[in-house]
């Protein structure tokens, strides 16, 4: 639904249920408006000097806290807490349950202070020359651990473990349980440590001129390889299986099951090989000036598509569709089931394609100025949004959201279900935002020379990564993955399973790398002037972003949202639930 609210002074428009409520709230010279199930509650909070207002329920609570002269609030179920914590000369203040615990933590020379359950434990460690304070269930422990030389110090189950480990030249420490295992490993000229359930393994392997070392369950493995000229080693089961193939002027190896298949693949001019089942297909693709080869169960297809002028090739079942396309000036193929749909296009001027069900629907809207088009269900929505001053758009079910942003300086926009977010988030002097759950995380990580962030569970992992001269770092599990990629003359990093893959795709102009299942798919996107990618399950959407001044773009279902956002001078958004708060900061009329 598109609505023509110009004819307002001052526009507030929100979404009830089907239809957008349009209110004129010029009338007031202070608006707040929040909404309220299916009524937008419109107040006139002027007369107060100091404003805070907050949500309950289905009303608006607005407090006049200005007679305070140092304010905390903070809300609690249906209720403003406001606090006048003013005489307080140092405040610690924290939310437990239903209440808001103000502490004087002023008479400390040094305050250490965490949450403990429904009290705020404040420390006073200024006594300890050297502090190590970690939290043991519901208490701090606070150590004076200056008095070791050399301190290793790591936390079990509710003690901390302090040792002095100076005695040690060389030092290795694990944790194994609740203890701290400490060794000397210094009398080994080589040193080789694993760690085997609770024991750390130390093994000298000096007396091996070359040393393979694997671990295998409780034991690890050292082998003498230096037998072999040319090695080769895999792990399989609870064994290293060694293979000498120097004999075969061209090696080319796979693991099957529990072997490792070895192949002399030298005789083939041009070797072409894939993994099928238990055994390696290698295949002489030669004889084909243009090849294409696509894997189908359990054999390798090639095609020899040097007939065609112009080829377009898709995957369908166990067979590969080669089409000849050149006949139409202008081609947009898609994929229907088994068969490769393709349309002639270019008899439209302005051209908006999308794909619905079985057929490709192209639509003609250059008869409209400003063009803002969605998919809904099978259909494509085109609508005139030029009406509006500053538009930002959203789809949401089967209607158009158009929003009249135009009231905040610093936009920041993330969608959240059916609703938009646009956050002013120019207090901080380095943003890095992250999306958790229902709320916007906004960290300043100005204080890192060089900064990593990574989004763990709830938490934003921040790192100083700047110690590697070129730094690749991607997220595995619980741990961040820092690599040095630097030897690669153009790097494409993507995370593959449990592995970091590394490619150097410089022989392209202009790179842009996705990853599908286990493949890197490299795509040359140089012939448009701005690029805007996006991934759509299998298929990479190339978009030319360039019209738009400032661009942002999110990804809503099957298409790309690219919007022009760049006038906006103020917007605040919020979401909750069904309904969209609006915060307008008008100035006072």
């Amino acid at each position: 639904m598109v609505y023509d609210i110009s004819y307002l002074l001052i526009k507030h428009c929100m979404w009830s249920g089907e239809l957008l409520i349009v209110y004129d709230i010029s009338y007031l010279p202070i608006k707040h408006c929040m909404w309220s199930g299916e009524g937008l509650m419109v107040y006139d909070i002027s007369y107060l000097r100091i404003k805070h207002c907050m949500w309950s329920g289905e009303g608006l609570m607005v407090y006049d806290i200005s007679y305070l002269p140092i304010k905390h609030c903070m809300w609690s179920g249906e209720l403003l807490m406001v606090y006048d914590i003013s005489y307080l000369l140092i405040k610690h203040c924290m939310w437990s349950g239903e209440l808001l615990m103000v502490y004087d933590t002023s008479y400390l020379l040094i305050k250490h202070c965490m949450w403990s359950v429904e009290g705020l434990m404040v420390y006073d460690i200024s006594y300890l020359l050297i502090k190590h304070c970690m939290w043991s269930g519901e208490l701090l422990m606070v150590y004076d651990i200056s008095y070791l030389p050399i301190k290793h110090c790591i936390w079990s189950g509710e003690l901390l473990m302090v040792y002095d480990i100076s005695y040690l030249p060389i030092k290795h420490c694990v944790w194994s349980g609740e203890g701290l295992i400490v060794y000397d490993i210094s009398y080994l000229p080589i040193k080789h440590c694993m760690w085997s359930g609770e024991l750390l393994m130390v093994y000298d392997i000096s007396y091996l001129p070359i040393k393979h070392c694997m671990w295998s369950g409780e034991l690890l493995m050292v082998y003498d390889i230096s037998y072999l000229p040319i090695k080769h080693c895999m792990w399989s089961g609870e064994l290293l299986m060694v293979y000498d193939i120097s004999y075969l002027p061209i090696k080319h190896c796979m693991w099957s099951g529990e072997l490792l298949m070895v192949y002399d693949i030298s005789y083939l001019p041009i070797k072409h090989c894939m993994w099928s089942g238990e055994g390696l297909m290698v295949y002489d693709t030669s004889y084909l000036p243009i090849k294409h080869c696509m894997w189908s169960g359990e054999l390798l297809i090639v095609y020899d598509i040097s007939y065609l002028p112009i080829k377009h090739c898709m995957w369908s079942g166990e067979l590969l569709m080669v089409y000849d396309i050149s006949y139409l000036p202008i081609k947009h193929c898609m994929w229907s089931g088994e068969l490769l749909i393709v349309y002639d296009i270019s008899y439209l001027l302005i051209k908006h394609c999308m794909w619905s069900g079985e057929g490709l629907i192209v639509y003609d809207i250059s008869y409209l100025p400003i063009k803002h088009c969605m998919w809904s269900g099978e259909l494509l929505m085109v609508y005139d949004t030029s009406y509006l001053p500053i538009k930002h758009c959203m789809w949401s079910g089967e209607l158009l959201m158009v929003y009249d942003t135009s009231y905040l300086p610093i936009k920041h926009c993330m969608w959240l279900v059916e609703l938009l977010m646009v956050y002013d988030i120019s207090y901080l002097l380095i943003k890095h935002c992250m999306w958790s759950g229902e709320q916007l995380m906004v960290y300043d990580i100005s204080y890192l020379p060089i900064k990593h962030c990574v989004w763990s569970g709830e938490g934003l992992m921040v790192y100083d990564i700047s110690y590697l001269p070129i730094k690749h770092c991607m997220w595995s599990g619980e741990g961040l993955m820092v690599y040095d990629i630097s030897y690669l003359p153009i790097k494409h990093c993507m995370w593959s399973g449990e592995g970091l893959m590394v490619y150097d795709i410089s022989y392209l102009p202009i790179k842009h790398c996705m990853w599908s299942g286990e493949l890197l798919i490299v795509y040359d996107i140089s012939y448009l002037p701005i690029k805007q990618c996006m991934w759509s399950v299998e298929l990479l959407m190339v978009y030319d972003t360039s019209y738009l001044p400032i661009k942002h773009c999110m990804w809503s279902g099957e298409g790309l949202m690219v919007y022009d956002i760049s006038y906006l001078p103020i917007k605040h958004v919020c979401g909750q639930e069904q309904g969209l708060w609006y915060m307008i900061s008008a100035t006072s009329q």
